[in-house]
């Protein structure tokens, strides 16, 4: 997998969602930068990823400054009810965090592998796993294989 091939920043949103909205085998999307532009992305996404979806049924957004990675993996694993798409939004993903501020948690090399597991051969089809975060660090792996 190409290390940009599902990384959308907002410059490139318009551009991408042509592909993206075609693409079923989508699993793990990041969508990082400045975080007005990453909630104006996201709520760009969303709805195209859904594929028309009730948002209602099809969204699940988790705060990753305090969920733990099983509850995101228990999430993505989680089938919909309707047997429809199924987005997971973990918004402010600490991936890339080295430490974390007092109440939030920062994702150890382990949950990182747990992530990346994850994503190769852990999500149902018709689900997409979106990670939102600030800069990225492009030295780690997390990074170059969403």
């Amino acid at each position: 997998m190409a290390a940009t091939k599902n990384l959308v920043t907002y410059k490139a949103l318009a551009g991408s969602l042509d592909g993206l909205s075609k693409n079923d085998k989508l699993k793990a999307v990041l969508v990082c930068g400045e975080s007005f532009l990453v909630r104006k992305a996201l709520d760009t996404l969303v709805p195209i990823l859904l594929k028309g979806e009730s948002k209602q049924f099809g969204l699940d957004v988790l705060d990753g400054k305090t969920t733990p990675v099983g509850e995101i993996a228990e999430q993505a694993g989680t089938f919909s009810f309707l047997g429809t798409r199924k987005v997971i939004a973990v918004k402010e993903a600490p991936l890339f965090l080295i430490k974390a501020s007092a109440g939030e948690i920062s994702y150890s090399e382990k949950d990182l592998q747990i992530l990346i597991r994850l994503v190769e051969d852990g999500i149902p089809d018709n689900h997409v796993l979106v990670f939102t975060t600030g800069t990225p660090d492009r030295r780690k792996k997390i990074y170059k294989f969403i």
